[in-house]
């Protein structure tokens, strides 16, 4: 939950504070937050020891703006961080139609300056003092890159803002630096254990008074462990019994409690309920109905919500909710050992089916995983690889296609495309391959729609490589083909792709083609049409280049004319800007408006010096060599080249093979030969 005084924003649960209803306030270690001045605090102990409430709670008693931030281990790829971030920030910003900076596979050679970025942007949204909490931090890996992401806010984090962590383990080798600076506070458990005092009140707050013995036998059994505490009040008057050795991952006596003073003392409609819905990681009473099929199962977890039994509540109204980890560890145990694997696995399906009814995407793939159910997962996955390649979480996505067994991926052509194009992210050079396979299984089946997906993939990452060009005549004739049989797309986001993927190739290929007319018309009423404005402004780019190539100057002006004002739109990336920015200047250079054409180069080195993407600079820079040696500028151009000649990756051979094209040139100016 995201919260200014006293106004409430309805967001994802990911993203929202748990409710606080008749909770202990632990004015003690409320006052150790109050005192805990450092940029961080890290809040480590045990499951149950209540870290998630007291959060929550004191950010509700002293009205503190925040941004809460459940972690999970689908974070372990950052980009999920990024996306969720971005949607926490829209109900607190003071820009909040202002989109923050998209993570896009440009920022790979160098992502630390793409957490800089991002959390500079985010902070110059929020006003001061904001907290940022992360709760559940120990589900992320630790060699992933979510842990620099956070240390890279704490370094662009303005006074007055605040990190609050919340996990069962210590801080990870990477926040070693933060610690030697002294920026960190920890509250550990010790200082999070329930006392004496606490459990007394705690005892009123929750109705359950008791004789001051008994109350202080059920302390000293659960040693200041909060859910201890709790599930003992529950089952007042019953002492606990010898632990049975147990294959599971719970402590025998958490699982002896859940067993004998839990699970046994609850009414059938409880257990079942519970039973059948221990495969849902987050479910709202709807899912929960359909998932069980009791009809009291909404006022069952409404009694569950109130008395804070093993349950958290995400959202106003309850909009979704999430049992206590033990609960239902301990829940998904018992369905092994009292039902066979076939009933579990169609349980997982069920489960599956409501929480792709729910709208939890994410969640129904990796059940479905995980109850083998392949088709169903496919299906799923291939209907959403479109939204999330989108949101630039081609990560997760090509991490769902690995879930899959290698067969059912490699004997589907649109999952090997997806992960074609996902793998084509990093490694365009060698990962292409993937690509062309799945061009062939789309030959074999006559999917024509995927095959121009494919062979425009394939394009795509050929120029993505910048120097090794054998290929992509190959593939562009067989594009070409493709689209002259003039294939129905299923969406005009998937069609401009592959259009403009050609009128590139057309751009580049030498000769007249007849075709490259409809192509280069067809690619302009895409753009026209009511597509996301980055889709258009990056096909209008490719429009632009094309004409400025073969129909000359009045041609590209009215393109520029017409697609100008997306340029301005907060929809549109740096890269994007820059992109269009670029080729703008190139439609100068021809005419020879080198003046122009210098001041828009410019102006893409800004955006992408401005987006810590250094390693892109060089091309612009090379093509602003090229300009200054036109006009005869030529000591500029000469120390321009001087500094360049270390920026030149040999692995890119267009860039070097320019860089040496101009040194020739300035080499001849200077009469050297």
């Amino acid at each position: 939950m995201i919260m200014n005084g006293t106004k409430r924003t309805l967001t994802p649960p990911k993203i929202t504070r748990p409710a606080s209803q008749r909770v202990l306030a632990r004015a003690r270690v409320f006052r150790v937050l109050d005192r805990a001045n450092q940029p961080l605090v890290w809040m480590m102990a045990p499951p149950g020891a209540g870290k998630t409430t007291l959060v929550s709670h004191y950010l509700e008693q002293r009205g503190r703006k925040h941004l809460w931030y459940q972690v999970d281990a689908g974070d372990n790829d950052v980009a999920d961080l990024f996306h969720y971030l971005g949607l926490a920030a829209k109900s607190v910003s003071r820009r909040p139609h202002q989109p923050l900076p998209r993570y896009a596979p440009e920022y790979l050679p160098d992502i630390e300056a793409f957490f800089r970025l991002f959390f500079r942007a985010l902070f110059a949204r929020l006003s001061a003092p904001t907290t940022l909490v992360f709760d559940d931090y120990q589900e992320i890996a630790d060699d992933a890159a979510f842990h620099r992401a956070l240390c890279a806010a704490l370094e662009q984090m303005p006074a007055g803002h605040q990190l609050i962590i919340i996990s069962h383990g210590a801080p990870p080798p990477v926040f070693a630096r933060v610690q030697a600076q002294r920026q960190m506070a920890h509250l550990d458990w010790q200082t999070l254990k329930l006392t004496c005092e606490e459990a007394r009140r705690l005892t009123k707050v929750q109705r359950r008074p008791l004789p001051d013995s008994a109350r202080e036998r059920l302390h000293a059994l659960c040693e200041g462990w909060v859910t201890g505490f709790m599930l003992l009040l529950e089952q007042t008057g019953h002492s606990s019994s010898a632990a049975s050795d147990q294959s599971n991952d719970l402590p025998t006596v958490v699982a002896d409690y859940f067993e004998l003073q839990v699970f046994a003392r609850a009414p059938s409609a409880l257990q079942q309920l519970w039973l059948s819905t221990a495969y849902l990681p987050k479910f709202t009473k709807a899912t929960a109905l359909a998932v069980s099929g009791i009809e009291t199962a909404p006022a069952l977890i409404d009694t569950l919500s109130h008395q804070h039994f093993f349950i958290q509540q995400h959202g106003e109204s309850g909009a979704a909710y999430q049992y206590h980890a033990l609960l239902q560890a301990f829940l998904r145990g018992k369905l092994e050992l009292i039902h066979s694997h076939s009933e579990r696995m169609q349980l997982m399906q069920r489960s599956a089916a409501a929480l792709q009814a729910q709208g939890d995407h994410e969640a129904a793939i990796k059940l479905f995983c995980e109850a083998g159910d392949w088709d169903s997962a496919t299906q799923l996955l291939l209907a959403h690889a479109p939204a999330f390649l989108a949101q630039d979480r081609w990560q997760t996505l090509h991490g769902w296609i690995a879930a899959l067994p290698h067969g059912l991926v490699n004997g589907n052509a649109w999952l090997l495309y997806w992960q074609g194009v996902c793998q084509a992210q990093t490694a365009p050079v060698g990962d292409s391959q993937t690509l062309v396979k799945a061009h062939e299984a789309f030959v074999q089946i006559a999917d024509v729609v995927g095959q121009a997906l494919a062979a425009a993939a394939v394009l795509a990452a050929n120029y993505m490589e910048w120097g090794n060009f054998e290929q992509r005549s190959r593939w562009f004739h067989i594009l070409k083909g493709v689209l002259a049989q003039r294939p129905a797309f299923p969406s005009p986001s998937a069609e401009l792709r592959a259009w403009s993927g050609l009128l590139l190739a057309f751009a580049h290929e030498q000769g007249e083609h007849p075709f490259a007319t409809e192509c280069a018309e067809h690619v302009l009423q895409l753009c026209r049409s009511p597509l996301p404005v980055a889709e258009r402004l990056t096909g209008a780019s490719c429009l632009l280049f094309y004409l400025t190539q073969t129909a000359g100057a009045a041609h590209a002006r009215e393109i520029v004319q017409e697609f100008l004002p997306l340029s301005t739109s907060d929809e549109v990336s740096p890269v994007q800007q820059a992109n269009w920015d670029w080729t703008r200047g190139l439609s100068f250079i021809l005419p020879g408006e080198l003046s122009s054409s210098l001041q828009l180069i410019a102006n893409a080195q800004r955006l992408l010096a401005e987006a810590d993407l250094p390693y892109l600079l060089t091309a612009l820079r090379l093509l602003e060599s090229w300009c200054l040696l036109t006009v005869s500028r030529i000591e500029p151009a000469r120390r321009l080249l001087d500094r360049l000649a270390a920026a030149i990756d040999h692995t890119r051979p267009n860039d070097a093979a320019l860089y040496y094209c101009l040194r020739s040139w300035l080499a001849c100016r200077d009469s050297e030969w």
